[in-house]
């Protein structure tokens, strides 16, 4: 009878413990949106935010950001470049523009990926759920996602 206590308090704990690290909050994840349920009010709607997948990164860099003769701007990575051609971006930014900051931290930056940041502006009106869709469907992109108004 004993032991038989003892085994139910102990599954019971076990529970417990499952179920508190099932809903722990995981740093650096950000809870899913579905965009197609908000209002354009919510979000600005001339560019996106992306992350880049580090395993890509180095085939881009920030001086790799060019122009096209078509007015479409290229990063260097041919997927995004063909969704860039298809979508119209007409300028990318760099999110976090460390040039400008003390370089005693550069490295610190970079493990946190902060390089791997970019704003993708849209010459013509496009529609924000389809793009952001379209773009976090490839492996080269870690986070696609609009800006959200506060």
């Amino acid at each position: 009878m004993r032991l038989k206590k003892i085994i139910i308090i102990i599954v019971i704990s076990l529970m417990i413990c499952e179920l508190i690290k099932a809903t722990q909050y995981q740093k650096g994840k950000s809870p899913l949106i579905d965009l197609t349920s908000l209002d354009e009010s919510d979000y600005h709607t001339e560019y996106i935010r992306i992350k880049l997948n580090p395993e890509f990164a180095v085939q881009s860099s920030h001086s790799a950001i060019a122009e096209d003769n078509d007015d479409i701007v290229r990063l260097g990575i041919a997927a995004i470049d063909e969704l860039n051609k298809n979508y119209g971006v007409r300028e990318i930014r760099w999110l976090y523009n460390t040039e400008l900051l003390d370089e005693k931290y550069e490295a610190r930056r970079r493990a946190w990926g902060f390089h791997l940041w970019y704003e993708l502006y849209f010459s013509e009106e496009v529609s924000i759920p389809e793009v952001v869709s379209a773009y976090e469907q490839l492996p080269e992109i870690i986070v696609a996602e609009p800006e959200y108004k506060k």
